[in-house]
């Protein structure tokens, strides 16, 4: 996962998904529930069909005015854990907590991208 460390990576990421769609993921590195999370999308993000699909992580506590950011930009209610799948700058879904699993991930991609 790329590191959102300040406003510039994440306006790299907004630009980075005008060429193809990517994840977002806000994580909380003191939240169990954020763990699996974290867990489950790496799993995920592992897979050998998954190979080119970018995921950037923004740690909330730690960089709250980059999560702040992303849900004023993107028009989001901040939730942790968080995984947003954008493309060309707009939020195409949403999911947060026990629901960013692969299934969930996988569906998504499939509802609102073209994917070989």
């Amino acid at each position: 996962m790329n590191p959102l460390l300040s406003l510039s990576d994440f306006e790299d990421a907004l630009e980075a998904s005008t060429n193809q769609p990517i994840l977002i993921f806000k994580h909380s590195s003191i939240c169990p529930i954020s763990a699996g999370a974290k867990d489950r999308l790496i799993a995920f993000l592992d897979s050998e069909k998954e190979d080119a699909l970018s995921c950037y992580q923004v740690l909330v506590r730690e960089n709250r005015d980059i999560s702040n950011a992303i849900a004023e930009r993107l028009s989001t209610t901040h939730q942790s854990p968080q995984l947003l799948l954008v493309h060309n700058g707009k939020v195409l879904w949403h999911t947060s907590h026990h629901t960013i699993t692969a299934d969930e991930i996988e569906e998504a991609l499939e509802e609102h991208t073209a994917r070989d």
